[in-house]
C-alpha cells in the first residue's frame, strides 16, 4: 500500500472560506531545508551532469554543512568556502563542515545573538567547527582547523579572541574495495588528524588541542 500523504497545493482545496484567510506558506530555498540522499552514485553522476541535484550520500552531507555556512555567512561572519572536489565522479564542495546542535541554535535568528560581532568570526576552508551546548556565545574566533565545543547546558561559554590552527580533519577517496557500505556510497572516510576540544570535566570547562594533547586551563584558550 502506499504511504498516506497531502500535497501542499492539495491542501487550501479542503479549508472552508473563514478559515482560508488565515492560512498561508513560506517559501524557503532548498539548499537551506531539502537534500535528498535517494540515489545510487552512479545514478547521481548522470543527474549532476544533467545539471540537476545528485541527491547521494556524498552531497546529502555535504549540502548539510553549506546550509549552516549560509547561515553565518549571511549575519556577517567570514566563512571561506573550499573548492569543490570529487569523489567516485560525484562533485561536492568540501568545506568548512558546520555542525550546529539545535540546542546551541534552531533557526536562524538565533545565530545573531550567538554570534554577536560576526566580523570577528573566521573560518577557514579546510576547517571543521562543531558546536553543543546552550549557554555558548561566540565574540571572536580565528579557525583553520577543527574545533569542537561541548558544553553541558547549566555551564556559560563565552569564546573571545580564540585562534586555533591545527591540521584537522580531512576527507581521503575511497575506492569500490572498501569494506564499509556506508563509507562505500559516501565515497570518501574521514582522517581525523587534530583537533582542539573545549568540554567540561569534572567541575571545570577546559581546553584540549596541544601538540600532545595535553589539557590547558581555560584561562589560556581565552574562554571566559
Amino acid at each position: 500500500p502506499t504511504r498516506l500523504e497531502c500535497m501542499m497545493q492539495d491542501f487550501p482545496t479542503v479549508i472552508s472560506a473563514e478559515k482560508s484567510e488565515r492560512v498561508g506558506f513560506t517559501s524557503i530555498a532548498a539548499e537551506m531545508c531539502f537534500s535528498p540522499v535517494k540515489n545510487a552514485t552512479a545514478d547521481g553522476v548522470v543527474l549532476q551532469g544533467k545539471g540537476t541535484a545528485a541527491g547521494t550520500a556524498a552531497t546529502g552531507e555535504a549540502d548539510h554543512y553549506q546550509a549552516y555556512r549560509k547561515i553565518l555567512q549571511s549575519i556577517g561572519c567570514q566563512v571561506e568556502e573550499a573548492e569543490p572536489e570529487t569523489y567516485k565522479g560525484i562533485s561536492v564542495i568540501p568545506g568548512p563542515q558546520v555542525v550546529v546542535y539545535p540546542e546551541f541554535a534552531s533557526c536562524p535568528g538565533e545565530y545573531k545573538a550567538k554570534f554577536p560581532t560576526p566580523e570577528k568570526v573566521k573560518i577557514s576552508p579546510k576547517s571543521t567547527l562543531i558546536i553543543r551546548g546552550p549557554n555558548v556565545t561566540i565574540n571572536s574566533l580565528d579557525l583553520d582547523g577543527t574545533l569542537i565545543i561541548d558544553v553541558p547546558a547549566h555551564l556559560e561559554v563565552s569564546i573571545e579572541d580564540l585562534e586555533i590552527k591545527n591540521d584537522g580533519w580531512h576527507k581521503i577517496a575511497v575506492d569500490d574495495d572498501e569494506a564499509k557500505e556506508i563509507i562505500k556510497m559516501r565515497g570518501y572516510k574521514m582522517e581525523r588528524k587534530k583537533q582542539a576540544v573545549i568540554k567540561k570535566q569534572r567541575d571545570v570547562v577546559k581546553a584540549a588541542g596541544g601538540a600532545d594533547g595535553e589539557w590547558w586551563d581555560v584561562s589560556d584558550c581565552a574562554i571566559l
